[in-house]
């Protein structure tokens, strides 16, 4: 069978009963993808991320996939024979869909360490609170009962700025679940779009950058990760070296097609062991920057 689908399906936690039962009685033969979502059905408007795909009904995957990309209908497009393992990906059947050799270069590489969040005991949690949902609680002072809300806004050049003048900087949490210990944590911009240079956008947040404040709040806009204790300076660092590396922002976007950067995908992707994440973050404390470029160097030196 041949379908033209969103590529929505190929990741994430919705659609993972779905790829294990397609995975399980048919195999995927070939892929095209559309560089530019904005380029195909431009009459229709349809600005999802499409990909026609080629399901063979059979319990015996084949060894290589093809896939090709075109930039829109009818024009030119290139091919790439890749593995079907290197396609089809774990227990959760993430489907990479990789174009080039250094795609697959890319694939290969981080593919091969061990580690998750969640083995290093980490994880990355959505921010709870829903500004629209907290509108009596929002303030745009700090006052009595009120604690720092964290937004995007506030991630600037891999750190946190705050406050930024906005109208609801403040929150006087209804509930618990709203608040969270000021404790260090790497944030992640949960929404971007495809056509920035950058999916995976990650910021460090220190204690002591809003030491006065004992909890905080995050929006539901930023996802953080924390830890089962609370990281150390050299742990955010050096999860911030990988999350800010030009391997991981790409590895990530050929694993998603969408515009969100979703926790079940970030818990899963393949990490080093803590030791390395640490010496990471102990080299980065000791450069002149956080850019993207800094951080790939380091990346480079220990994967």
């Amino acid at each position: 069978m041949v379908y033209l689908i969103p590529r929505a399906w190929s990741s994430g936690a919705y659609f993972e009963r779905f790829r294990t039962w397609l995975c399980t009685h048919g195999a995927l033969t070939q892929l095209h993808l559309f560089e530019r979502r904005d380029q195909v059905f431009t009459q229709e408007q349809v600005l999802q991320e499409t990909v026609i795909i080629t399901v063979t009904k059979t319990t015996t995957p084949p060894p290589l996939v093809t896939i090709s990309q075109s930039l829109s209908n009818g024009a030119p497009h290139t091919k790439l024979s890749v593995p079907y393992d290197l396609v089809v990906q774990g227990p959760k059947r993430y489907i990479f869909m990789p174009t080039s050799a250094a795609d697959v270069a890319c694939l290969q590489r981080l593919g091969r360490l061990k580690y998750t969040l969640p083995r290093l005991g980490c994880k990355l949690h959505t921010g709870p609170s829903i500004d629209f949902r907290q509108r009596a609680g929002l303030r745009a002072q700090p006052e009595t009962g009120a604690i720092p809300l964290l937004y995007a806004a506030h991630l600037k050049a891999g750190r946190v700025h705050f406050p930024q003048g906005l109208t609801s900087e403040w929150l006087i949490p209804s509930r618990p679940s709203l608040v969270q210990a000021n404790h260090n944590y790497l944030l992640l911009k949960r929404i971007s779009a495809k056509e920035e240079p950058r999916r995976l956008q990650a910021a460090i947040y220190l204690a002591s950058d809003l030491a006065p404040y004992a909890q905080l709040s995050t929006d539901n806009k930023l996802g953080f990760i924390s830890g089962i204790e609370p990281l150390s300076l050299t742990q955010v660092y050096g999860l911030y070296v990988i999350f800010n590396s030009s391997s991981y922002d790409h590895y990530y976007r050929l694993l998603n097609g969408s515009t969100q950067v979703n926790a079940s995908e970030i818990n899963a992707l393949p990490l080093p062991d803590m030791s390395t994440i640490e010496a990471m973050g102990q080299e980065l404390r000791t450069a002149a920057d956080l850019t993207s470029t800094t951080c790939e160097a380091i990346l480079a030196r220990f994967i």
